[in-house]
């Protein structure tokens, strides 16, 4: 961070590739349905099992974002670093309810603090006229991982033999994060600057009160309660319809919203970003309307993850975009932390969602109310923007 106008410091990089790293532990889950069920775990707990990690990472996140900041960031990410590799052995052990819960919670807290500690950290090393390139950087980084492992994750197991033994190697993959942490500066580098204080409970209540941080914080939640069934019962529904692989669905998708982030993130630094972000909403509506009515062969089932992977690449830097914008540098790491807490909240309330509309009217029902949430939240927004515009 030598130049306030530089964006590709090596630290911007070193913190990307961290990111990439943490995101992989994620990705490697998109399978753990299926692993529960080989291991005699009964399908009724899938959901809570899948749901408890973000249940821990909400729980957590707003206690400990007002405590995070640039200078002790680098401390938190070396141990949450060692329990996430921690956590990732354990779960070969972990064969009934209680034990996989009790990993979920320590991988669920280890999980958070990175993320929370790289968010910090994150934030201090983007120049304000360079928000949305930089999230869509950053968010292209964090795409990676489910364009990747998921297959990577079934040639694992069945290389080594064992879902747990893939989540083995996943672990000492983890271990690359430390000699990266040589590329963050020590908090001795910093001891000329004036140090950050956390944020005291009146600061975080006057800030959440910004009509325009409730508003996208609304959105985000719309926009991950609607992709987590999405992401955890696609292959599900690719099945019921005939799909060889579901999971190229993903891959597809991806790589849309990887090339859709590295075109527009320079022009939406350019442009009126809330309302790209109600087009992108609306889009999505669309998808989820056309996916919910229409898609009932392979080809098809194909296509809508190229376009519902353009909107999800368009909706989700915006959102951090804006945010960051709006946000007084003070607030910028706690308000982009809780924007991101959002993720957990939707990966929370959206598989116990799904699963309930997928019992009560199938895969229709889940992607009809999905259009119907993502439709009224663009309009709601769009109308409390018109009134509060975002300004730089």
């Amino acid at each position: 961070m030598d130049s306030k106008n530089k964006l590709f410091s090596a630290e911007f990089i070193a913190i990307n590739l961290i990111v990439f790293l943490n995101y992989c532990n994620i990705a490697l889950f998109f399978y753990f349905s299926q692993y529960l069920a080989s291991i005699g775990i009964s399908g009724d707990w899938s959901g809570f099992l899948i749901a408890i990690f973000s249940l821990v990472i909400l729980l957590i996140r707003p206690v400990i974002s007002p405590f995070s900041n640039p200078e002790n960031s680098r401390t938190w990410l070396i141990a949450s670093t060692f329990a996430i590799m921690v956590a990732l052995l354990c779960y070969g052990w972990a064969l009934d309810v209680i034990s996989m819960t009790l990993v979920r919670i320590f991988h669920g807290v280890a999980y958070v603090v990175m993320t929370v500690a790289i968010t910090s950290r994150m934030v201090a090393s983007i120049p304000v006229e360079k928000s949305s390139l930089a999230f869509s950087i950053v968010s292209v980084i964090s795409l990676l991982p489910y364009a990747m492992v998921p297959p990577g994750v079934v040639y694992a197991t069945d290389a080594l033999g064992s879902f747990p033994r893939a989540l083995g190697l996943g672990a000492l993959l983890m271990g690359l994060t430390f000699p990266l942490l040589a590329l963050i500066p020590d908090p001795e580098d910093t001891r000329g600057k004036s140090r950050q204080s956390g944020l005291s409970a009146s600061e975080m209540k006057k800030n959440l009160m910004d009509v325009g941080i409730i508003v996208v914080l609304l959105v985000a939640v719309v926009v991950w309660t609607t992709y987590a069934p999405v992401f955890f019962f696609l292959t599900k529904f690719g099945d019921s319809i005939g799909v060889a692989n579901p999971g190229l669905f993903f891959t597809i998708s991806s790589l849309a919203e990887i090339g859709i982030r590295l075109v527009g993130g320079r022009f939406m630094d350019r442009g009126n970003k809330p309302i790209l972000l109600m087009a992108a909403v609306s889009w999505l509506g669309v998808c989820y309307f056309v996916m919910g009515w229409f898609i009932q062969s392979e080809y098809p089932f194909y296509v809508m993850g190229l376009l519902m992977g353009l909107g999800w690449g368009l909706v989700m830097p915006l959102l951090s975009s804006i945010v960051f914008d709006i946000s007084e540098p003070r607030f910028r790491a706690f308000n982009t932390n809780i924007t991101f807490q959002m993720f957990q909240l939707g990966f929370f309330i959206g598989p116990i969602a799904g699963t309930v509309l997928i019992q009560s009217g199938g895969f229709s029902m889940l992607f009809i109310a999905g259009s119907s949430v993502l439709f009224l939240s663009a309009i709601l927004a769009l109308g409390v923007f018109r009134r509060h515009p975002v300004s730089h």
